[in-house]
């Protein structure tokens, strides 16, 4: 269902920024747009927990189906211009968070401790598979058909990762809200929440501002997808293969060493912009060095998430949406006081060292 899904998202994800863009909404607006579609993950999360105490994971997953139906039904009207802008950021967060709660907490309860590298290994590289050509022939699509088919695949392809969950058993979740669980879960995971909001920044910037950055540079829908697949083909087998070294003695040091790369990666493409040959082989390479840091620092994310997967799971919620907006805010701030995009890139630099000096796991050894 995953790996289906995320077929699904390649033909839109990247590029539902860039459909704003070409309906003539500024740079500006469309980083707004994003602002708030993450935010409302924040109580979308909640609600999704608040419903799957009730009626389990696996219906709170298929309710998210309604919520990717109306998001792309609005997108696909928004050009009439007859739908209220942000409301569809609105349902867009809602979609994220009934997908992306209950995903994230069954598969934390299926992972075992101890090859908890391999399994976040293979949770990574299976879905980038059926990812790789998926940007590309939407670019295609985008530019010969328009986007409006691409919202209608999408949805098409997501109904058949729909049907291989009505069968199941759902699971149910026990969240309680209190003061006093936020308290305690942020004293003992401070850090782990911490590196969550620096981790999201360097997410963001790459596989959300990086293609934006790209259609910006050529205005060219199939460079754009291209790029995407790119990002996609880069980290397969090689994030295959970290997943079982993540459950070895190297994980710190290679989590760290993946973190250094990408910060001097970050750095270069800032300094050497206007190289043509850069920007794609960065598109490449950038995807191998940052499975080399995300399968290893998720491996020790999630066996921390394992301790209590429910409330960490919801409460991280928090950093990460509170990481991505502050890269999207940057760049749009970038964009209005220095007319300079590519800042971004010395964020998405920066935001590593705190992996590099700071982040100090509690499992050094396994």
């Amino acid at each position: 269902m995953h790996s289906i899904n995320s077929f699904a998202n390649s033909f839109v994800s990247i590029f539902i920024p860039i459909y704003l863009l070409t309906l003539g909404y500024s740079v500006t607006m469309t980083l707004f747009f994003l602002i708030v579609q993450h935010a409302m993950v924040v109580v979308g999360s909640l609600l999704a927990i608040y419903a799957a105490n009730k009626v389990g994971l696996y219906r709170v997953l298929q309710l998210r189906f309604l919520f990717l139906g109306l998001y792309l039904l609005l997108l696909f009207w928004l050009q009439s211009g007859s739908v209220y802008f942000f409301a569809i950021a609105v349902i867009g967060g809602l979609n994220l968070s009934f997908y992306w709660t209950p995903v994230n907490i069954l598969f934390t309860r299926s992972t075992k401790t101890e090859t908890i590298g391999s399994s976040i290994g293979n949770f990574l590289a299976f879905p980038k598979i059926a990812q790789v050509f998926g940007p590309l022939f939407a670019g295609i699509i985008a530019t010969y058909f328009g986007f409006s088919w691409l919202f209608v695949l999408a949805f098409f392809i997501s109904i058949v990762g729909f049907l291989f969950i009505t069968s199941l058993v759902s699971q149910p979740t026990s969240f309680t809200f209190s003061w006093a669980k936020i308290r305690q879960m942020h004293k003992e995971n401070r850090q782990y929440f911490l590196a969550e909001l620096f981790d999201n920044v360097a997410e963001e910037i790459l596989y959300v501002l990086w293609p934006i950055f790209i259609f910006l540079t050529f205005v060219s829908l199939t460079k754009t997808g291209l790029v995407g697949s790119l990002i996609a083909f880069g980290a397969i087998a090689f994030t295959l293969l970290v997943g079982h070294f993540a459950d070895t003695k190297m994980r710190s040091f290679l989590m760290r060493f993946g973190a250094g790369l990408m910060m001097a990666l970050w750095f270069l493409i800032y300094f050497f912009q206007d190289q043509v040959w850069l920007l794609y082989s960065f598109s490449f390479v950038a995807p191998f060095v940052m499975a080399l840091f995300l399968v290893n620092y998720h491996a020790f994310l999630f066996t921390q998430a394992k301790k209590d997967e429910v409330h960490f799971i919801v409460l991280r919620e928090i950093p990460v949406v509170l990481g991505r907006i502050l890269a999207f805010l940057f760049a749009a701030l970038a964009i209005y006081f220095w007319k300079d995009w590519s800042l971004v890139f010395l964020l998405a630099g920066v935001a590593f060292t705190y992996f590099l000096f700071w982040f100090k796991p509690e499992r050094e050894t396994l």
